[in-house]
């Protein structure tokens, strides 16, 4: 290749768009009726890699000539190859159906050439560098998309969570491009869809859920209203994604209403009412699991101290029933629970004295691991530390007071 001469109606850079274009992955119009598999793209990975090279070709040549360059960086026509560099690296970023080793490995020498083009020291920067580099991005995305597209470019998909993963620091910023495509992919019947979906979502909840433009603009609510339509599905990975977002989306409309009544019936009420009456029918021992470990996310406000009395009891259920295996993640999240309710233990301590105490018998009698007697060592000293009072009571009992001393970690 010789000097680079874009100015020809910038020919140059449109044969570069090109050729990236030809490179995304295609159409699959059987996403419509079922899940794509490898065989689906078979014809796209006999290609991709011989792509891959003429790309890489291309950008070591824009790399190695950039200063004799007659077309800048950040031209109209430039921006456009960026962004479509920018999908594609994210189309190929992680094993999938429709890559090959070569490709990922392609995508990564990509993203370093292009980074190294812009002076950036990642995508992440260079993004943030660019006003409107995201919005291009997102905008592009877009008609792959829509409701009636975005099960037919299942690459497209995983390229925007890649995406959004790239540019939470600055979802803020662009919540009218990013908040309707998340709805769109988890409203499916498919419960896969629907992790998916609520993945997109954690990942841009996790840097802007507290921010105030996140309510004042109605998505947080128009989000919360969606999420509620979830809350009947059990399995053990979509409880802990729908309620950790339901529980962060709760705690930005709480902290930014000024009218805010915790003692009032709210929102959060009408989650633990849903919840708990789940986890009281609950049986399978994973799935009750699971529920554990998101109630203290959504128990953490003062409002939530009307609840302490149905809490534990299905404390008290879960810790007569439980798996050995996971018991530690019971016992962690029990522990949780407990700290939230702290005032409120003297009026329950008759009932949960019994458990932990039984708890540790099985503990030492059965071997538990160190770390699972820890826990419940400190769940008995806690609750000793909230009712001493009752604690002294209780030790009177000789054959409790020696059980309790068989405990290192407790002092009566």
């Amino acid at each position: 290749m010789g000097e680079i001469e874009p100015n020809a109606n910038d020919g140059y850079w449109s044969s570069c768009i090109r050729l990236i274009e030809k490179t995304f992955v295609p159409r699959k119009s059987v996403g419509e009726s079922r899940p794509c598999f490898e065989e689906d793209f078979q014809d796209y990975r006999a290609t991709v890699d011989q792509n891959f090279r003429d790309i890489l070709s291309i950008l070591q040549h824009i790399l190695d000539e950039r200063k004799e360059m007659k077309t800048p960086l950040n031209s109209p026509i430039t921006k456009i190859f960026k962004t479509y560099l920018t999908i594609l690296i994210g189309e190929h970023h992680e094993k999938n159906l429709w890559t090959t080793a070569k490709s990922i490995q392609a995508s990564q020498q990509v993203e370093e050439i292009l980074c190294n083009l812009y002076s950036s020291t990642n995508l992440g920067q260079l993004l943030a560098e660019d006003d409107d580099g995201i919005t291009r991005v997102l905008t592009t995305l877009r008609p792959k998309l829509l409701k009636n597209t975005w099960k037919t470019y299942p690459a497209a998909v995983f390229c925007y969570k890649w995406f959004l993963g790239l540019i939470k620091k600055s979802a803020i910023l662009h919540l009218s491009d990013i908040i309707p495509t998340i709805l769109i992919i988890f409203d499916d019947f498919v419960i896969e869809n629907q992790i998916l979906g609520l993945e997109c979502l954690s990942e841009i909840l996790e840097e802007c859920y507290m921010e105030k433009k996140f309510v004042e603009s109605g998505f947080a609510q128009m989000v919360f209203e969606n999420l509620k339509k979830l809350i009947h599905n059990r399995e053990p990975r979509h409880i802990f994604l729908l309620y950790s977002c339901i529980g962060k989306i709760l705690n930005s409309i709480e902290f930014h209403n000024e009218f805010s009544n915790v003692f009032e019936w709210s929102d959060r009420d009408n989650i633990l009412e849903k919840l708990l009456e789940t986890m009281e029918c609950e049986e399978n021992l994973k799935n009750r699991n699971s529920y554990l470990s998101v109630l203290s996310g959504i128990l953490n406000s003062v409002g939530s101290f009307k609840w302490c009395g149905r809490v534990i009891r299905i404390l008290k259920d879960y810790c007569q029933h439980y798996d050995s295996k996971s018991l530690k993640i019971t016992l962690e999240s029990v522990k949780s629970i407990l700290l939230i309710f702290e005032s409120r233990l003297p009026a329950h301590c008759e009932t949960l004295y019994p458990i932990f105490l039984k708890l540790s018998i099985d503990s030492i009698d059965a071997g538990f691991e160190e770390d699972v007697l820890k826990l419940v060592e400190d769940c008995i000293s806690f609750l000793n530390r909230s009712t001493p009072e009752f604690g002294k009571i209780l030790t009177q009992d000789d054959r409790i007071r020696t059980l309790i001393e068989r405990l290192p970690e407790v002092t009566l």
